[in-house]
């Protein structure tokens, strides 16, 4: 005879007890991607706030989950120094124009710059030469590395301008950290080339089309 159970009619069928509902894994699965993802999304958010490329740390985010934290802490950290080092002091022209040119390590952009003081002649004023650190895209790599080919660029775009300029490293967004130097530091002009690297569209892509899209200081595209 099977044992009778309370709130069971029949005492002579099978009434197995019940023990709680057993623990469904699909579930699970879907709450650790939900948070998963979450943290994707958050971190991207955070990031974009502050002046980083928001997609790109979803991803990194997505791909490598809270191993990514120690890599966006160093990002945050390089990008608040803003002004990394200024390299030499350059001397200013007799003209009332100050032009800070940004540097990319192209042809382009030295042409870009070496055009501008043509143009300008007698009206130039300050010459600054920019080379940007963009640590977004520094993080997989040694930053230590990328400061020095940086300062390589920067040396050589002054040379090719027959003058003494005054030459800055600069870390974060390239078109975010010139705006916003050029601002801070009073320039009449921004100068970048109409293309990047290795004669590809990177820079019209991207630098130049984003600070000829406007700001508070005029951007001359070259």
């Amino acid at each position: 005879m099977v044992p009778w159970v309370r709130g069971h009619t029949d005492p002579d069928s099978a009434c197995p007890p019940t023990y709680g509902r057993g623990v469904d894994t699909s579930e699970i699965l879907v709450v650790v991607v939900l948070a998963w993802a979450l943290f994707g999304v958050s971190t991207a958010l955070l990031m974009g706030r502050r002046g980083h490329q928001p997609f790109m740390w979803l991803v990194l985010a997505i791909v490598f989950g809270p191993l990514v934290v120690p890599l966006a802490a160093s990002a945050l950290r390089h990008h608040r120094q803003g002004l990394v080092q200024r390299l030499s002091v350059g001397h200013a022209g007799a003209g009332t124009v100050d032009v800070l040119g940004g540097v990319d390590g192209s042809s382009e952009a030295e042409q870009a710059i070496v055009s501008a003081i043509h143009m300008l002649g007698s009206r130039l004023g300050r010459v600054t030469l920019a080379a940007v650190v963009d640590y977004d895209i520094a993080v997989g790599s040694s930053l230590a590395e990328e400061n020095d080919k940086a300062r390589t660029e920067i040396a050589r775009a002054a040379r090719a301008t027959g003058l003494q300029p005054e030459t800055i490293l600069l870390a974060g967004r390239p078109a975010e950290a010139l705006r916003k130097h050029a601002v801070e530091e009073g320039y009449e002009l921004i100068v970048v080339g109409r293309r990047g690297r290795g004669a590809t569209r990177v820079l019209i892509g991207s630098v130049a089309s984003e600070l000829a899209r406007g700001g508070d200081v005029p951007v001359l595209v070259v």
